[in-house]
């Protein structure tokens, strides 16, 4: 599952993000999901042979509303597609609040591939929750696209034609990522500091 050439499947879901017509800040989890996933596949750093799980660690923010409709929407994608697999390896979902962050990201295991999607948190988080993905080597990515500025790797942008994949590359490769060149080419590139 989730096999293919990066730019087909990326532009597809590229038009077909766009022809839904969604015009708010952020994409729907479960449209901005699938995309996240291949991206993971070109990140030259995800090894599937010498993994046994990608973990997906959803963080929501209790004080939010539009968080927990967002890991809703995590959830009925991750339900209607349970059995995913990445590259032949199994993916394990888990739930976190932000509050529980640290205490969660103690417990990780070193053979596998670790993805923390947030949610619409309070701004105010970003920088604790950028920390502790760095500290355990942890790949970010954001349902709101505003926080790649703020140190998260990756994030979507609605736009009026579609969407756009935004890549921190500074983020990325403080957090143990590199992504390819041939992936690179269909992001908007934020804080390159090389």
């Amino acid at each position: 599952m989730l096999r293919g050439s990066v730019k087909y499947i990326v532009a597809a879901c590229l038009i077909s993000l766009g022809a839904r017509g969604h015009q708010g800040p952020t994409v729907d989890a479960e449209l901005v999901l699938p995309i996240f996933l291949k991206i993971i596949t070109y990140d030259e750093n995800f090894e599937p042979g010498s993994i046994d799980t990608v973990d997906i660690c959803t963080v929501y923010d209790r004080a939010v509303t539009r968080s927990y409709d967002q890991l809703r929407q995590i959830e009925r994608y991750l339900a209607d597609n349970s059995g995913l697999t990445i590259a032949g390896v199994a993916v394990r979902h888990r739930v976190v609040s932000c509050d529980s962050l640290e205490t969660a990201l103690a417990n990780i295991k070193d053979d596998e591939y670790h993805l923390m999607i947030i949610t619409s948190v309070g701004s105010d988080r970003i920088a604790t929750l950028v920390k502790e993905a760095r500290d355990h080597d942890v790949r970010t990515f954001s349902l709101d696209p505003a926080y790649v500025e703020l140190g998260i790797t990756i994030g979507i942008k609605a736009q009026t034609k579609g969407q756009l994949i935004l890549v921190n590359l500074d983020s990325s490769r403080e957090e143990g990522s590199r992504f390819s060149a041939h992936l690179l080419r269909l992001c908007q590139i934020v804080g390159d500091s090389d």
